[in-house]
C-alpha cells in the first residue's frame, strides 16, 4: 500500500487522479444550474416552505464539499503543471480536507435522499436549519455576542413548521458520523468503512495518538533509552486514497441527485463536464 522509496505507488497515483477528474466534473456540471426547474421535486420542496429553499441549502452544502476537495485537486493535479515543481504531500492536512469534503457533502445527501417525497425534503430542511441556527447561537454566546435575532429565527422556524405540520421540533438530524454513514448507504457504499475513514481522518485532524500509530509504517531505529526508540514514519497512502475516493464518490452522487431532483439532465451534464475536464488536463508527452 505504501512504498518507502516513493510513498505513492503508481496505483495510488492513478486513483488520486481519478478523484480529481470526478470532483472537477461535478464543479462544472453545476455551472448554470442554480435553481430547480418548475415541476421538479426540489421546486416542490421549495414551495412547501417559502422562507428558505431546500434546493439552496442542499446546493450550498454540496458546493462546500466540492470547494474543499478542489483545494486538494489543485495541489496534487494542477491544471497548469510546472515540471520543476515539487509536491510535498501533507498527510494530515489532506485527510482534514477529505473529511471536510465528505462531511459537507453528506449534509447535502441527507436532504436529497427522500424517496421522491418533496415534503420529506422540507421536513429534513427544518431539522437541518434548526441545528445550524443552534451552532450559530453557540458561536455567538462563547464570544459574548447577541443571540436575540438567532433565537427569534429559531422560534419563527419552529412555529412555521408547526403551523404547516412539517416536523416535530424535538426530532433532530443525525450527527456527523451518522450523516457520513447515511451518505455511504445512499450511494451504495460500505457505511462501516466510511465511518472508519471518517474517524481516522478526525483522529489525524486532531493530532490524536492512535492515528499516529495506525496511519504510518513505522521503522524503528536507535534505542536511545531502554524501551524507547528513534523511528522513521512513512505515511500509509491508503488512508488518503480511500478517504478521497469516498468523498469523491459522495460528491458525484450528490451532484447527480441535486441535478436530477432539480429537473436537469444529470447524465448529460456530467458526461459533458468530464469531457471538458479531460480536454483541459495536461497530458503526458
Amino acid at each position: 500500500m505504501t512504498s518507502p522509496s516513493g510513498f505513492l505507488t503508481e496505483e495510488h497515483q492513478l486513483r488520486w487522479a481519478a478523484v480529481t477528474y470526478q470532483v472537477r466534473m461535478c464543479e462544472l456540471a453545476l455551472v448554470g444550474a442554480a435553481d430547480p426547474k418548475p415541476g421538479s421535486l426540489l421546486a416542490a420542496a421549495d414551495a412547501a416552505y417559502t422562507w428558505e429553499k431546500a434546493s439552496g441549502w442542499a446546493r450550498t452544502y454540496l458546493t462546500s464539499g466540492i470547494e474543499h476537495m478542489l483545494m486538494w485537486c489543485d495541489q496534487v493535479a494542477p491544471y497548469d503543471f510546472d515540471g520543476e515543481r515539487v509536491n510535498h504531500v501533507r498527510f494530515m492536512t489532506y485527510l482534514l480536507i477529505g473529511r471536510a469534503g465528505l462531511e459537507s457533502t453528506a449534509h447535502a445527501l441527507w436532504l436529497l435522499e427522500v424517496d421522491g417525497d418533496p415534503m420529506e425534503c422540507t421536513r429534513r430542511l427544518i431539522r437541518l436549519m434548526l441545528k445550524d441556527f443552534g451552532y450559530h447561537k453557540k458561536a455567538q454566546e462563547v464570544r459574548g455576542g447577541s443571540v436575540e435575532k438567532i433565537e427569534q429565527r429559531i422560534a419563527d422556524t419552529n412555529q412555521r413548521a408547526a403551523d404547516l405540520g412539517l416536523v416535530e421540533p424535538k426530532v433532530t438530524l443525525p450527527g456527523y458520523e451518522g450523516l457520513v454513514k447515511a451518505a455511504a448507504e445512499a450511494s451504495g457504499e460500505d457505511a462501516s468503512e466510511w465511518s472508519y475513514l471518517w474517524n481516522a481522518a478526525s483522529g489525524a485532524a486532531h493530532g490524536q495518538n492512535w492515528f499516529s500509530m495506525v496511519g504510518y509504517d513505522i521503522e524503528l531505529g536507535e534505542e536511545y533509552e531502554p524501551g524507547h526508540f528513534r523511528s522513521t514514519r512513512i505515511p500509509d497512502a491508503v488512508y488518503i486514497t480511500e478517504l478521497m475516493e469516498a468523498a469523491g464518490h459522495a460528491v458525484q452522487w450528490a451532484t447527480f441527485r441535486w441535478l436530477d431532483l432539480a429537473g436537469y439532465d444529470a447524465p448529460t451534464r456530467l458526461q459533458e463536464s468530464m469531457v471538458a475536464v479531460h480536454e483541459r488536463m495536461p497530458k503526458k508527452a
